[in-house]
């Protein structure tokens, strides 16, 4: 079991804080899942991240840290034995089952109009680019722009209609999605209270959340005491029982197989400032890593799950200058798997 003990603060197995201030005024320290991968630097020696020694781990500016991944990491969170009941009987029957199926074919994308103060649908526009690289997968697109999208009913009927993967790209939150609407009202798209009406036993989603914090796996009722004496990095958000992302992947007979997406908060953009005809939101940051959670699906045909995500870390660290530029550096510290890494996406024949 890889969460914490039920209520209390304590993990089974233990997260990994890194000191990294984004100028956003609020958590300059968060936990990455990352050091478990990063295991080596210069090839063969130990990678600790803490090159100078002053065992204040991963601060940027001070530690020098390798980053590439060298094994496939992913956390199952369980709180206790029944949730760990739960997911393993999850994998164990979508592994036998899902190959085949025809809803597994089902590719639902959820997007709308991210910045309001930009011109475009950022979210719907990152949903259709990676949907370019799943040829043999039927698009549901559950946009704002269309009229598709208008609340989580929306969302909750595609899910228990079944569905191979299901990508987002919008504004995020330790329990919900949210975006907004042609008129710029902002609606919720996911919440943890709607997770109890997704009844898709046996056709569980590999979801790509593209957004903010939602696997924020250190939330918990009791930091409400640390919020109300001040402590810096709690928040009343950070006073809930789960975060959504492990909702979903420990909801009993629904929900999804795994989610990849972010453990605090992450950046996009939008527009296509440099003309290519790709959105640079999906260029770069977290948009690029979950786009390329596709593109390493349907291009690369890459059918395990950890080593997918393993890829998807390793091609942004080579690409972009985590060692210099903070805000690439925490896209890549933050960016977790939270499901078996072991999986075979579609089961097995």
């Amino acid at each position: 079991m890889g969460g914490r003990l039920n209520f209390y603060p304590k993990w089974h197995i233990p997260v990994r804080y890194v000191l990294l201030d984004d100028d956003a005024d609020r958590y300059t320290t968060f936990f990455s899942d990352h050091y478990y991968s990063d295991i080596y630097k210069n090839g063969d020696e130990f990678e600790d991240w803490n090159s100078n020694g002053d065992d204040v781990f991963a601060e940027w500016g001070n530690d020098q840290m390798d980053l590439h991944p060298d094994v496939c990491v992913g956390r199952l969170p369980c709180r206790n034995f029944l949730e760990a009941r739960v997911v393993v009987q999850k994998i164990i029957d979508y592994e036998n089952n899902a190959h085949g199926q025809e809803w597994f074919n089902n590719l639902v994308l959820v997007g709308g109009d991210t910045f309001i103060q930009s011109p475009g649908y950022e979210g719907e526009e990152t949903c259709d680019y990676a949907a370019e690289f799943m040829d043999d997968f039927e698009k549901i697109k559950l946009y704002t722009s269309t009229g598709n999208l208008t609340g989580p009913e929306d969302v909750s009927n595609a899910i228990n209609n079944g569905c191979g993967f299901l990508f987002t790209r919008g504004k995020g939150g330790q329990d919900r999605l949210r975006t907004n609407l042609p008129e710029g009202e902002e609606i919720i798209v996911f919440l943890n209270k709607y997770v109890k009406n997704y009844k898709n036993k046996d056709m569980y989603p590999v979801c790509i959340l593209g957004e903010c914090i939602h696997a924020k796996l250190d939330v918990a009722l009791l930091n409400f005491f640390k919020f109300l004496n001040g402590e810096p990095n709690y928040f009343q958000q950070d006073c809930i029982y789960e975060c959504i992302a492990w909702k979903l992947v420990k909801k009993n007979n629904g929900g999804a197989i795994a989610v990849l997406t972010n453990t605090n908060i992450c950046y996009g953009t939008s527009g296509d400032i440099n003309g290519n005809g790709i959105p640079d939101d999906a260029e770069s940051f977290g948009g690029k890593l979950a786009v390329d959670i596709l593109r390493l699906y349907g291009e690369e045909e890459i059918r395990i799950l950890g080593q997918i995500h393993c890829q998807t870390v390793e091609d942004y660290v080579s690409d972009f200058p985590v060692s210099i530029n903070k805000y690439h550096c925490k896209s890549v510290l933050e960016w977790i798997l939270i499901g078996d890494p072991s999986l075979k996406i579609g089961g097995y024949d």
